[in-house]
């Protein structure tokens, strides 16, 4: 049972979804706006797999003149972009095995790391093509559909990311949380506490300063504090937890793509160690068939072909 937390423009796709996995859809609405911002998705998407799991992937039996839950389906994720940040999250706190977990989960571009974007003019990295300009100058097939749009920002590039950052997000400390950065269960941030200043002048690239401004000139000594990441255990011990089946995809254009190798990485290391713990060192084999990287041309943005094939691969994890 796929658990869609796709972008709404992905919606007409669904039924190959549904059709190439042979299993039933549920797409979880989830509310994210500059009024409600995180965690109010979080939330959203934990309360929507509760009603999944209570009402489509359990049965009560009579067992001894008493009920019983009984668990009568497979559960498996999947979401890009920010729907793939919310739905790593979710394979990743609800992976119990014996209890109707996530077993299996697709991500396409997921945002899986908010404290990982720092400004041009401190990094050095060039602004990305236009999202537009990159998904209409291509005759490689169907215009994508334009994301982020409207009040989230031009593009999907840096300073686009920066702007949605500044937007769904009213303190810096709500998205050093690893539930809306799910690569931090793995690791530390890469940088200390950004202050909120730092998405104001963000905020300012795009909207110019307003008038009487007395921040609008950039205090270096407020400036996010790039360090080394030190690694974390994940999942903690005694959690019950386990690792789904994961696929990530990304788009070779993407900027995005860094983040989605990055997760499979330290997906990759913590298996491994999950593995050396159960079965003994040196017989983790099945590591590299649980956690998968793939590339996709362009910006790697699914439309209704790549789903379709999705959808084959959940049918095959599911049944396992």
């Amino acid at each position: 049972m796929p658990l869609s937390l796709l972008e709404p423009s992905t919606f007409p796709c669904l039924p190959a979804l549904a059709l190439a996995s042979n299993a039933t859809v549920v797409c979880i609405h989830y509310r994210l706006s500059t009024e409600q911002s995180y965690p109010t998705p979080v939330h959203d998407v934990l309360a929507g797999f509760d009603w999944v799991q209570k009402h489509l992937a359990r049965v009560n039996v009579q067992i001894d003149h008493a009920e019983h839950p009984v668990e009568t389906a497979n559960i498996g994720v999947c979401g890009e972009l920010v729907s793939g940040s919310l739905a790593t999250m979710l394979a990743l706190t609800e992976c119990r095995p014996t209890k109707g977990g996530v077993k299996a989960a697709a991500l396409g571009n997921a945002i899986v790391d908010w404290t990982s974007l720092f400004p041009a003019y401190d990094n050095g990295i060039p602004p990305a093509a236009s999202y537009r300009e990159a998904t209409t100058s291509t005759n490689a097939g169907p215009v994508a559909p334009e994301w982020p749009s409207g009040q989230y920002g031009p593009s999907l590039s840096n300073e686009g990311l920066l702007h949605l950052r500044s937007r769904l997000f009213t303190r810096p400390e709500k998205y050093f949380d690893p539930f809306a950065s799910p690569l931090l269960f793995f690791r530390t941030p890469g940088c200390d506490l950004a202050s909120p200043v730092d998405d104001m002048h963000v905020g300012q690239a795009f909207d110019g300063p307003s008038a009487g401004d007395s921040t609008a000139a950039h205090d270096a000594s407020l400036a996010e504090t790039k360090k080394r990441p030190s690694r974390r255990k994940y999942p903690p011990a005694g959690s019950g937890l386990r690792l789904p089946y994961m696929r990530f995809e990304v788009g070779v254009e993407s900027i995005l793509r860094e983040q989605g190798e990055e997760m499979v990485d330290v997906l990759n290391k913590s298996a491994k160690h999950w593995e050396d713990e159960l079965y003994g060192a040196g017989d983790g084999g099945g590591v590299s068939k649980r956690v998968r990287l793939l590339e996709r041309s362009g910006l790697g943005l699914w439309g209704e072909n790549e789903l379709r094939e999705l959808g084959s691969w959940f049918g095959d994890v599911l049944r396992k």
